[in-house]
């Protein structure tokens, strides 16, 4: 059977994401970037290219002077002048390796290294972001002395519909990496028996901790640690276990309780910062 039609539908497919992104980025370049120095900005055009625009746009509006600094670009990206550029920051939904076909991800590696040649430093490089795991952070946190969820992997199916991993039901399922995924609270065997297992690539268990308050409410608060500064990024108030943007309950009340949650001093950076 001959797969090279599929092959040229695969790439006309490719094709179609890829130029209205890169005539869009164009425009922007053309309006914004300013002739000194500049931040390179990569994405893929088949994973969400837009996805961090907003920040973009807020830039455009408050520090029109730094949205300046802004080159944006797809792979394959061919850079002509490095003269130009200051810093590199790869926009790729993380884990990359995941979803990027094999040559993009090459040609991502290689763009890094082409950087790291230049001596352009570069922000959350793919060697850096395709490494994280969840598991792996609820360590460094537990080593900090911070309350965490026991996190136990699935390595062995059976066996861990057995004796689950040395945890008890309630539990909660779901990939060790990766946005986007199914995320499972899961009270009794019959409810695990149901979950997808074989599905997930790195599967892990995770003590399940009811936090829910008095009002029955369950709280998420967000705090972004960047080095030396750290910030309270929101506090959302939810009926559902699972706390997304989405699910917020939005009443007077929950907006105050919200604002003094980020007003208040940021007593956790210290802590998280070594973490």
């Amino acid at each position: 059977m001959n797969s090279r039609p599929k092959r040229w539908r695969y790439r006309l497919k490719g094709w179609l994401k890829h130029l209205p992104c890169a005539v869009a980025d164009a425009r922007q370049n053309a309006t914004w970037c300013s002739d000194v120095s500049r931040i390179l900005v990569v994405r893929h055009s088949a994973k969400h290219p837009r996805l961090q625009h907003y920040y973009l746009d807020w830039l455009a509006r408050e520090f029109p002077y730094v949205r300046a600094l802004f080159e944006l670009r797809l792979l394959p990206c061919r850079v002509r002048n490095w003269s130009r550029y200051r810093l590199y920051v790869p926009w790729f939904q993380d884990p990359a390796f995941e979803w990027m076909p094999p040559a993009a991800y090459a040609r991502a590696l290689d763009l890094e290294a082409a950087c790291a040649s230049h001596g352009i430093p570069i922000i959350n490089s793919l060697t850096v972001t395709g490494a994280f795991n969840r598991s792996d952070a609820a360590e460094k946190l537990v080593a900090e002395g911070i309350r965490t969820p026991r996190v136990v992997a699935i390595s062995d199916r059976r066996e861990f519909r057995r004796d689950l991993g040395g945890l008890e039901f309630p539990l909660i399922v779901r990939d060790d990496r990766g946005h986007g995924k199914a995320v499972v609270l899961v009270r009794d065997p019959a409810e695990l028996n149901a979950v997808p297992l074989d599905q997930m690539r790195r599967p892990i268990a995770v003590e399940w901790v009811d936090t829910s308050t008095a009002d029955g409410m369950f709280r998420k608060g967000r705090f972004v640690v960047a080095g030396a500064v750290g910030v309270r990024r929101h506090l959302i108030i939810s009926r559902d276990w699972e706390v997304r943007a989405e699910k917020r309950v939005t009443t007077s009340a929950t907006r105050r309780e919200e604002l003094r949650y980020l007003r208040a001093p940021a007593t956790e950076h210290a802590l998280f910062e070594r973490a």
